[in-house]
């Protein structure tokens, strides 16, 4: 798309893409094509939520709604968090997860309301106290880098 830029950085286990919007409108509109393996998932870092998605010849392609002179990032990451949510009570299983990993529950802004060690047989995480601060995500994370992050499901 011309006028939407993109930029990425990427490591063997991970891949972003930050796009901007310099078309002068909003856009509402697919704007990136990665390759996507079966074990990997996208996810829209800014808003926290997993990223729109499409297949498109053999790729997936990313849909973005951003604003004029808007940015987003998008990540590409292993799929190593699972989580459920059954009222104020968030179950997160974190499959290959490294020792000594860490699970933070985060708002929008990315600040990290609550904390847990990963568990090998599964983590359970208290959201009530967390609550009015809109927690939106979980991050798997090992020495502050992230691994993965799945949003939290609605109640």
């Amino acid at each position: 798309r011309q006028h939407v830029y993109a930029n990425r950085f990427g490591s063997r286990a991970k891949t972003l893409w930050t796009l901007y919007n310099a078309t002068g409108h909003a856009i509402d509109e697919p704007a990136l094509a990665v390759d996507l393996k079966p074990q990997e998932h996208l996810f829209d870092l800014l808003h926290s939520e997993p990223a729109t998605v499409e297949p498109a010849n053999g790729q997936t392609r990313v849909h973005v709604h951003l604003l004029r002179d808007r940015a987003t990032c998008i990540a590409r990451l292993p799929r190593l968090l699972a989580a459920a949510r059954n009222g104020d009570t968030l179950n997160v299983t974190a499959k290959a997860a490294p020792a000594k990993s860490q699970l933070a529950v985060c708002n929008l802004a990315g600040e990290a309301l609550a904390t847990a060690a990963v568990q090998r047989s599964g983590t359970t995480l208290n959201l009530e106290s967390v609550k009015a601060k809109q927690p939106c995500c979980v991050k798997l994370l090992k020495d502050g880098v992230l691994l993965d992050v799945a949003a939290i499901p609605a109640q």
